[in-house]
């Protein structure tokens, strides 16, 4: 390829825009880089206006190109021909009819291909496979390979990519479609017959290397009178070291960190972060330099317009809130809604009235995660707001569920994507997305984005002239979302994030290359699958063989290594389970000797240059004496004050004072979130409902031993079915079908079980039943419920309550009992006590757990001072045990009426492991 020139700085560059040159860039990044040094150099000169220059991306350059030689009335900023040429004399252009296809189309006709075929009506990733056909294709294309029946073609894969290359070449040529891998050969041929003219003069910018069908096209170029320029960045005499990071996650906290101390010790610095694994890491990458350099970021009204930094990469357009809003309406249209997406969607702002009906939307979720089930149609959610009193529930968003239910009732079972199209901008209507808010710059083109999607499903009729079902339309949709990468255009920022590709011809002022160790880089081998391995190595495919991965890392490697003065190469020296080592790529590097291990934690650090440590950076904040206040105490309780919680109180109270205080002063929780079919509360709640309408009819054990077996059976029954109905009021669907009578036949054997257990007892009559009782210890009052209470034929009472799960009573003699609800009900029992006991109510495990006073009460039961005790033997009999119980929970209720609440939990390991408070108390940063 013959080059007129190279171009190597920036005022060279500038001098060929103005010059009306075209400045071909390999990604769209350096465009816009590009574009804003322009426009800056313009306003530096004084001017308030100019012309646009023509930069443009290869792809963006060739599509618009191909537009002037399908129809070249229509396109704007064209080359038409004027007079003669040197490809082939006077030319006049003819209109053509053939259609160039979008990406989606593409995408779409080697789906349906694909499925049709034998070899992929079984594939379980349809879209994957037509992915990587597309690829093959786009591959074969641009590095001239041709795609003919051989040996190398006959069998496996590559057979199967034929046999589907060549539908796709007979449907393109019956239907006249341009695909885009084939625009470069077509705008060969266009300006090798003189149909369309070459620019003047062409800048290449920012190509590591170039394709066969590149180099073809320019060649042309150049044969027909263009003037061929290539952009080679300055090449810095440059100072590199490399060094070691524990982990990943520490490595690019340290770069955040690092890029941001360099910035703010001098503004006027262009900074570059580069990221090896940046495509598979840019929502943590994202994650971390919003943390790093703009903190306030997680408050819920902070909001930059500006970010320090800019990210070369994007996410998928479906990740972000505002696209995601929108998925979720058109996923109402299924009918079965799963209550995360019912809860993330009543709490998105970007819907109709979210910011008035913002606290009842609350309100609601939290209703819904409580009460809910797993999956709720739009009729039972429209059901829900009945249950509201005084107006509760949100009135707008009920209204927007009514008009979308309208809307999708009436909806044909088949239409063409045009027609689902505008259907679903309708269904994003009913709920007035995105919403009444003021949308900032980004969202306002996620926004623009999400509407373009739609115009591109619009733009399918052409490849489904038969219709789609909904389903398939909302999944080719919803597909095209996810695959679409979008990155909002914002302001040049001092910082810039880029992947290896991505930093081609950047000129910066510092370095910081990040994940360069020896496992990724050289990146091992990747051929096609579609595509024979030995022609890919013939023609020097990328990533086609080791060999050619290494030369390609090397010419990278070089390029980066010269891109600034100074630069720092790291890479992590663990994955957590493997040991890594630097790249053989920069071993060479010498390696940063620090006398103390880097701590990415600790920012504010000592002056010091680069010369001396590397990775020193700027003190930021002038050191100062901090005071140290340690607050671990809320406010007193009240005189006479009740506080709701009941034993659960006392419970966290032991556990850890924080817990307590938060979740019961405070009501600060966690919202739930229902499980596929009963959770474990759920369970014990039929548990206890069934054992309680039970012992109603039975009322003591002489009734329970004089029935007989088909009796007692009965009598389960009918508590198993009061127990389920209870819960069916607000669950209807749940109980339903085949799990209702699973969990019927269930409930039933756990029931029988535990009166089997019952019959071996002294005789007993049941006197209380789920009974609310108000207590009051040391001056807290309480409300709770007791399970059951027993009286014997003595007088004396057992207290019982029930566990589902395990129970023990090991924690009954420590100073903070893990279950003190037990010895609680005994020390507010006016009348003599015989036992306290856990009933264990486990298939096949079902026993009774605890104290009694003597070996009558229940056979094998521990008793104080028994041959069994090994608990309780620093005490005489049960009332001395039930008075040490006493002094402890008085203790336990001093320190919830003083406010007593350090983050102090008994036992970390066990307390904290499902705490809910985490995020609260921050006790993992602590310990």
């Amino acid at each position: 390829m013959k080059i007129e020139k190279k171009i190597k700085d920036k005022k060279q560059l500038l001098e060929f825009l103005e010059k009306k040159g075209v400045l071909i860039t390999a990604n769209r990044r350096m465009a816009r880089s590009a574009l804003a040094s322009y426009g800056k150099s313009q306003v530096t000169k004084g001017r308030s206006a100019w012309e646009t220059p023509e930069i443009l991306t290869f792809g963006a350059w060739i599509e618009k190109c191909a537009l002037f030689s399908l129809y070249p009335e229509d396109a704007p900023g064209s080359h038409p021909v004027q007079g003669d040429n040197k490809a082939g004399g006077a030319v006049k252009s003819t209109p053509c009819r053939a259609i160039l296809l979008s990406p989606l189309q593409e995408r779409m006709i080697w789906e349906d291909i694909i499925e049709r075929s034998t070899r992929g009506s079984g594939l379980l990733a349809l879209s994957s496979a037509a992915a990587a056909a597309s690829t093959a294709w786009a591959l074969a294309h641009e590095w001239k390979v041709v795609l003919k029946r051989g040996p190398l073609w006959e069998s496996g894969d590559p057979a199967a990519f034929l046999n589907w290359a060549g539908q796709f070449d007979l449907l393109c040529a019956k239907n006249n479609w341009i695909d885009h891998a084939r625009l470069p050969m077509i705008l060969t041929e266009a300006f090798k017959s003189g149909r369309m003219q070459a620019p003047g003069a062409i800048c290449l910018f920012g190509f590591d290397e170039f394709t066969p069908a590149q180099t073809g096209l320019f060649e042309i170029l150049a044969g027909c009178g263009a003037k061929l320029f290539i952009h080679e960045p300055t090449a810095h005499n440059t100072r590199a070291y490399r060094t070691g990071f524990i982990d990943a996650a520490t490595e690019l906290f340290s770069a955040a960190k690092w890029a941001r101390a360099i910035v703010e010790s001098d503004p006027n610095l262009r900074v570059g972060v580069i990221i090896f694994d940046l495509s598979a890491r840019s929502n943590e990458v994202l994650r971390v330099f919003e943390e790093v350099c703009h903190p306030d970021s997680a408050l819920l009204c902070s909001g930059h317009q500006d970010l320090a930094f800019n990210i070369s990469y994007g996410q998928s357009l479906s990740d972000y809130p505002l696209v995601r809003a929108a998925l979720l309406i058109l996923a109402l249209s299924a009918d079965r809604f799963s209550i995360t997406d019912w809860s993330e969607l009543l709490r998105s702002p970007f819907i109709a009235q979210a910011n008035t009906e913002i606290h009842s939307r609350a309100k609601m979720d939290a209703y819904l995660r409580e009460h809910g089930e797993n999956f709720i149609t739009i009729r039972r959610f429209l059901k829900i707001f009945d249950k509201g009193q005084d107006n509760k529930w949100p009135a707008g968003f009920k209204n927007c569920l009514k008009r979308f239910s309208a809307l999708v009732t009436g909806l044909p079972k088949r239409q063409l994507p045009s027609g689902w199209a505008e259907t679903f901008n309708q269904m994003t209507k009913a709920f007035a997305w995105p919403g009444d808010r003021t949308s900032d710059s980004r969202e306002f083109q996620q926004t623009v984005a999400t509407q373009d999607a739609l115009l591109q499903l619009a733009g399918l009729d052409r490849v489904a002239p038969s219709g789609w079902t909904r389903k398939k339309a909302l999944s080719a949709f919803e597909k095209h979302v996810s695959s679409t990468i979008f990155q909002p255009e914002q302001k040049n920022a001092p910082i810039q994030i880029t992947g290896f590709l991505e930093a081609a011809g950047q000129d910066f002022d510092r370095v910081r290359i990040t994940g360069l160790h020896h496992e990724c880089w050289p990146a091992p081998a990747r051929p096609n699958p579609f595509l024979p391995i030995g022609l890919q190595r013939e023609k020097n495919l990328p990533h086609s063989s080791p060999a050619r991965e290494v030369s390609y890392a090397k010419k990278i490697t070089e390029r980066l290594l010269v891109s600034a003065p100074e630069i720092i190469v790291s890479y992590p020296i663990s994955d957590g389970e493997n040991e890594l080592f630097a790249s053989p790529l920069i071993a060479g590097l010498p390696e940063v000797d620090r006398k103390t291990p880097y701590d990415y934690g600790e920012f504010i650090m000592p002056a010091a240059s680069l010369a001396t440590d590397p990775l020193a950076t700027p003190e930021i904040v002038p050191k100062s004496a901090m005071e140290t206040i340690r607050d671990a105490k809320g406010p007193e309780v009240a005189k006479g004050q009740k506080i709701s919680g009941g034993t659960g109180m006392i419970k966290a109270q032991a556990a850890c004072p924080f817990k307590a205080f938060s979740h019961y002063r405070l009501s600060a929780k966690r919202l739930e979130l229902p499980v596929s079919g009963l959770s474990p509360a759920e369970r014990g709640i039929l548990v206890h409902a069934a054992l309680e309408y039970v012992w109603g009819l039975l009322k003591n054990q002489k009734t329970l031993l004089s029935m007989k077996e088909e009796e007692i059976e009965e009598i389960v029954g009918r508590g198993v079915a009061s127990a389920m109905g209870d819960m069916a009021k607000n669950r209807p669907d749940l109980f339903s079908g085949r799990f209702g009578k699973i969990e019927t036949l269930r409930l039933k054997g756990l029931i029988s079980e535990c009166l089997e257990l019952e019959k071996n007892r002294s005789p007993f009559t049941v006197i209380q039943r789920e009974e609310r009782i108000d207590a009051e210890i040391s001056g807290l009052r309480l409300t709770t419920i007791v399970d059951r209470i027993d009286r014997l034929v003595d007088g004396r009472l057992v207290i019982i309550d029930y566990k589902t799960g395990k129970a023990g009573v090991n924690s009954w003699t420590e100073e903070r009992m893990e279950e003190p609800q037990l010895p609680l009900y005994s020390t507010i029992m006016k009348e003599p006590l015989a036992g306290v006991f856990f009933l264990q109510v486990k298939k096949g495990d079902c026993e009774y757990k605890g104290v009694a006073s003597d070996d009558h009460v229940i056979p094998g039961a521990i008793v104080i001072g028994g041959e069994k005790d090994k608990i309780f033997t620093s005490y005489d009999c049960l009332d001395e045990l039930v008075l040490e119980w006493k002094k402890r929970l008085y203790i336990l209720a001093d320190e919830i009426l003083s406010g007593h609440a350090p983050v102090a939990p008994v036992d970390p390991n066990k307390v904290c492991k499902y705490c809910d408070l985490k995020p609260l108390c921050r006790i993992e940063v602590f310990r």
